[in-house]
């Protein structure tokens, strides 16, 4: 099987922007029968750093609890000082030769991460789950919605329930997509409200941000999502997600125990009116493995 490389559209979209300023990849890949994952990210890591770049990240592909992504079997985060020096990179033959044997690669270009976000987040990993003022009361059963268009399958909610491991750390990775204006229900004190789909979710937001924090989850990246440079069939897709971010969780049942938070579900209308059709992707992966 050939090298996956960006097609000449994929390259096109990218190079329409500052070739000075710093990038984030996010690969999704295989893996060759030959070579081990680790060996795969360790290569990848030194490949990067040769071109200032740098690995931040590593995971393993467990399942896609909503959407209709793919399920690869690994995935890598990757921070580069220019967008010229990390396409460089994808175009080297040291990276053909270590993907031209995985079956299957995906990489998607991301903005850096604003500082101002980066601190927030850190600050509210430290403070929230040492504030003794939340109202942690919550409802049985599942997370409302289950089976509809920006919500698992109920066979996808079973399967990461019966987890055999329910405590074990997993990091849930995030495509996001908007609504041009934002859809609220009727019943709604919103409703008919004139903001974009990107507002209402930010609503939201505020809100799952504050409660997985105070529950001990922190997120780790937060970002704008801007193309694929591979994969999605050669198409750049810059319209096929606007943000990504990636949440570290003390387990699957932490995840549960935030969805079950009534000050959670409260904004769950937020959700509904600000995500587009088929709006989330949501991947749950484990750190190295």
């Amino acid at each position: 099987m050939p090298a996956p490389i960006p097609s000449s559209a994929q390259l096109d979209a990218y190079r329409r922007r500052n070739a000075g300023r710093p990038v984030v990849l996010f690969y999704r890949f295989g893996q060759g029968a030959d070579v081990t994952r680790a060996q795969t990210v360790t290569k990848l890591a030194a490949l990067a750093s040769a071109h200032r770049g740098r690995l931040r990240w590593s995971g393993t592909e467990e399942q896609v609890l909503i959407g209709a992504l793919p399920l690869y079997r690994h995935c890598a985060r990757l921070h580069f000082a220019t967008r010229a020096a990390a396409l460089e990179m994808v175009q080297s033959p040291a990276h053909g030769e270590l993907f031209d044997a995985a079956g299957a690669l995906e990489i998607a270009v991301l903005n850096e991460q604003p500082r101002g976000a980066r601190l927030a987040m850190r600050v509210m990993a430290l403070a929230l789950p040492r504030w003794p003022f939340f109202d942690n009361r919550a409802d049985s059963g599942p997370e409302p919605g289950i089976g509809t268009r920006i919500m698992p399958t109920q066979a996808a909610y079973d399967a990461f329930a019966a987890h055999p491991d329910p405590q074990a750390p997993v990091v849930m990775v995030n495509w996001l997509r908007f609504r041009e204006r934002a859809e609220y229900p009727a019943d709604t004190v919103a409703d008919g409200e004139a903001v974009s789909g990107q507002t209402a979710y930010y609503r939201y937001g505020k809100r799952a941000f504050v409660a997985l924090h105070s529950l001990g989850a922190r997120a780790l990246f937060v970002s704008r999502y801007r193309q694929m440079l591979v994969g999605n069939g050669g198409d750049p897709g810059v319209d096929l997600w606007h943000e990504f971010a990636m949440v570290e969780y003390p387990g699957r049942a932490g995840f549960r125990r935030m969805t079950a938070l009534r000050r959670y579900r409260a904004a769950l209308h937020h959700r509904a009116a600000g995500l587009a059709d088929d709006g989330q992707g949501l991947v749950v992966t484990t750190t190295g493995a």
